[in-house]
């Protein structure tokens, strides 16, 4: 089955609103998409959307990659061992600083991340939800179109009802559920079909050097 490409949801877009022949569509459906991609990944976080990082942090923050949308867990290895850090916000910071002599906790603000307490140099792995990549020429695709186009087609769909003064309203729920349908799924699915996390066994914190 051929994949489906930008070329594709554009088409489907305008059948959709009824509209194939309309030379105002047809020359606005590009923008109507683009709006809808912002929406799209400010609400969702599919599992073909996570991707894993393991750096060795030894500034105070680390910049993170064009397109983070969040990070989904994230682990220290210390002493060889490999623990999981709790998220903290920045007001956390300074009551965390001298909380134990290994990480603990980490902190994004904007795009950069940082662990508490610092130990330089600190192997970090951390799982996040990455952006795909903006429709742009025709032949262009990504993942969500392939496996939840119609998260793409309702999504384009209520900014094009805005322009012509219908409700959009008629292409929330579906366009709601489809972004649902999509978080949903396992985390995981079968080698050769798309992505597998690769993060460590987690291990216990311990804290003042005795096993909980």
């Amino acid at each position: 089955m051929a994949a489906l490409t930008y070329a594709d949801l554009k088409l489907r877009l305008l059948q959709l609103l009824e509209r194939e022949n309309d030379t105002r569509a047809q020359g606005r459906v590009a923008g109507w998409i683009a709006q809808a991609e912002e929406d799209i990944f400010a609400r969702l976080r599919a599992p073909w959307m996570v991707n894993v990082a393991t750096i060795t942090l030894d500034e105070d923050w680390e910049e993170l990659p064009p397109g983070f949308l969040g990070i989904k867990g994230a682990l220290a290895k210390w002493s060889g061992r490999w623990y999981e850090l709790v998220s903290a916000t920045t007001a956390q910071l300074p009551g965390l600083l001298d909380e134990t002599w290994f990480p603990t906790h980490y902190c994004v603000e904007g795009f950069s991340l940082t662990i508490v307490p610092m130990q330089r140099p600190v192997e970090v792995r951390y799982t996040f939800w990455l952006a795909e990549e903006p429709l742009v020429a025709d032949s262009d695709t990504n993942t969500t179109l392939q496996r939840a186009s119609n998260i793409y087609l309702y999504g384009a769909a209520r900014h094009a009802a805005v322009f012509y003064g219908d409700d959009p309203t008629r292409y929330d729920v579906p366009f709601q559920m489809a972004i649902g349908q999509a978080n949903e799924q396992a985390a995981e699915w079968a080698a050769g079909d798309g992505f597998t996390s690769a993060l460590p066994p987690r291990r216990r914190r311990i804290h003042v050097g005795v096993a909980e």
